[in-house]
């Protein structure tokens, strides 16, 4: 069972960088309002700031999302333990602490999300 975990964690952690890394195409019309050299995501002409805000709001929701994937897997794995534990009071003991890392986990993490999409929101 630890095996299966860390193997779903890493491929998460994979999905989520790669994900995270995906280039963002910028026109060459942005390119070339900026000065000589300027960054464009910090162009004050082609609202870099906003850019900028949005990436970080992109890159939070994904990794959120995969968060949440994971602990719902968990909560899966971890039904399934507890339907198959036969009355072996360890198993079930497992299976149920499982589950409830993995909801309390998951309400963390809505509650991650909707904080950062208020502040994103302010700004």
């Amino acid at each position: 069972m630890k095996k299966i975990s860390k193997i779903l964690i890493a491929l998460a952690l994979i999905a989520a960088s790669l994900s995270v890394a995906m280039p963002v195409p910028v026109s060459a019309q942005s390119i070339n309002n900026c000065p000589a050299g300027t960054d464009p995501l910090l162009c004050p002409e082609t609202g870099g700031e906003a850019k900028i805000q949005e990436r970080v709001g992109n890159v939070l929701r994904a990794v959120y999302a995969w968060v949440g994937v994971i602990a719902v897997v968990v909560i899966v794995i971890s039904g399934i333990r507890y339907m198959t534990s036969q009355g072996n009071a360890e198993t079930v003991k497992k299976a149920k602490a499982g589950i409830m890392y993995a909801v309390i986990g998951l309400i963390i993490v809505l509650a991650a999300f909707a904080i950062t999409e208020l502040i994103l929101s302010a700004l």
